[in-house]
């Protein structure tokens, strides 16, 4: 049995692998932002919430790997912050604006190179 004193807090490898996770199970499961920042998973409810810190971090990651979800997790986590007590930083809230609008400027430089 492992003793605690040899137990190591998660490194920051670990915690990006569970974030990845996440985005990976909602891309798998076409699992809505809204079902898991409210704990309610296809029926299965938790007693845990996310938060706009949360919801940032999620966004971050995904905007990183271009991931679909990007732009919703991040969308949330600015809303999350203007209607919760405990919301995003001004230095979150600025980075989360700044991916934001790169996002959408890669989504508008497809449309007009499209055309």
């Amino acid at each position: 049995m492992m003793q605690l004193s040899t137990l190591s807090w998660p490194t920051a490898d670990d915690y990006h692998g569970a974030v990845r996770a996440i985005l990976r199970l909602q891309r798998t499961y076409l699992l809505t932002s809204d079902s898991l920042i409210s704990g309610s998973i296809h029926g299965l409810l938790s007693r845990s919430r996310l938060e706009a810190d949360d919801m940032y971090e999620l966004g971050k990651m995904a905007a990183e790997s271009d991931h679909y979800y990007a732009s919703e997790w991040l969308k949330k986590a600015v809303e999350c912050t203007k209607t919760a007590p405990t919301g995003l930083s001004k230095e979150q809230l600025t980075d989360a604006c700044i991916i934001l609008a790169k996002i959408y400027n890669k989504v508008w430089l497809r449309t007009i190179s499209s055309l």
